[in-house]
């Protein structure tokens, strides 16, 4: 099975100068694959779930470029020996997810889930997937945990619209 994430070499193009943060990944196999890194790469705050294989592969080139910090998921670190943690488990860190692909899905923290408060505070984002400010709250994966639930968009077909996205030039 592929990754839904890989960076490797291809044509003329090596892996550097590569951010992933604060991202999810949900896998039926390998979640993060990196080979032939010849650059900086960030992997960092991310929640990487893998079904049946590897959350995080660190495979070939300079894996010392590859930086890992802060990520939590299934599935364990190959390559590398820090900056990645086991979660709870799929339906314990999410509120609906699964590993069957598209929706219905809901892949917010639930209360509890070994995402809040776990990110490394030097490579969060500002804003979370809802467009909230991160502010102080170092939770790991696209959305900030909330008491009340996600109050915004639903995962369906097609890409979500932002506030950005009502703008007119």
């Amino acid at each position: 099975m592929g990754s839904p994430v890989a960076f490797q070499a291809h044509q003329s193009g090596r892996p550097g100068n590569i951010q992933v943060v604060n991202n999810r990944v949900i896998a039926t196999g390998n979640g993060v694959n990196v080979r032939n890194v010849v650059g900086d790469v960030l992997i960092a705050n991310n929640a990487i779930y893998a079904k049946s294989g590897t959350a995080i592969r660190l495979i070939s080139g300079n894996t010392e470029l590859v930086r890992v910090h802060g990520n939590i998921g299934q599935g364990g670190i190959s390559g590398g020996s820090s900056g990645y943690a086991e979660g709870n488990g799929l339906s314990a860190d999410f509120v609906a997810a699964h590993f069957n692909g598209g929706p219905p899905i809901d892949v917010f923290p639930n209360e509890g889930s070994a995402r809040v408060g776990a990110a490394n505070r030097d490579h969060l984002t500002q804003i979370d997937f809802n467009e909230n400010a991160r502010g102080n709250k170092a939770d790991v994966g696209a959305y900030l945990f909330d008491a009340s639930g996600n109050a915004d968009w639903t995962v369906g077909e097609g890409f979500k619209t932002t506030s950005e996205d009502s703008l007119t030039p």
